[in-house]
């Protein structure tokens, strides 16, 4: 009976040492900053949403565009791109161009802003500023959310990109 108990035990105490290793490596995943997600690796975009209304003053739509969340396209999907720890980034078209007139490479800068809530990336003289909604170790969705009124038209825009390692 006691060597029953004293296996019990055993089994136990590896056990309990599994889950607090397991638990301690979490941890450490869990303090990376903003930065080491997004310079860790390839980011493959993955799917798009694209939404895009035009209301007259009488509330009628005249235009709309609501593509829900679509996969890329097949000659898509081994573009990818590296943001780099010094604040540049390269964006590849992977081996199959859907152009095979588009550059293989491009190059740009990109910074966090407002607590990192943000991200601001400049790409052939043109700056654009995304809200971050998400960025961990697999997933990087970021996008662009806005509306205005002009001459009794009401705009309505939202973008969003899905990357993922």
């Amino acid at each position: 009976m006691r060597k029953l108990k004293f296996k019990l035990m055993k089994k136990l105490l590896i056990l309990c040492a599994g889950i607090a290793t397991l638990a301690a490596c979490k941890k450490k995943d869990d303090n990376k900053s903003r930065t080491e997600y997004l310079t860790s690796g390839k980011w493959f975009i993955s799917s798009y949403y694209y939404y895009d209304k035009i209301t007259d003053a009488n509330g009628t739509v005249t235009d709309l565009t609501d593509t829900t969340e679509y996969p890329t396209e097949a000659c898509e999907k081994d573009n990818f791109i590296t943001f780099k720890a010094d604040g540049t980034l390269t964006s590849d078209e992977g081996a199959t161009k859907c152009d095979t007139s588009d550059d293989q490479t491009s190059t740009g800068t990109w910074a966090f802003v407002e607590n990192e809530s943000k991200i601001s990336i400049t790409s052939d003289g043109d700056t654009y500023l995304y809200k971050i909604q998400s960025l961990n170790g697999s997933n990087f969705i970021f996008g662009q959310d806005s509306s205005y009124t002009t001459n009794g038209y009401k705009y309505e825009y939202k973008y969003t990109i899905t990357l993922k390692h």
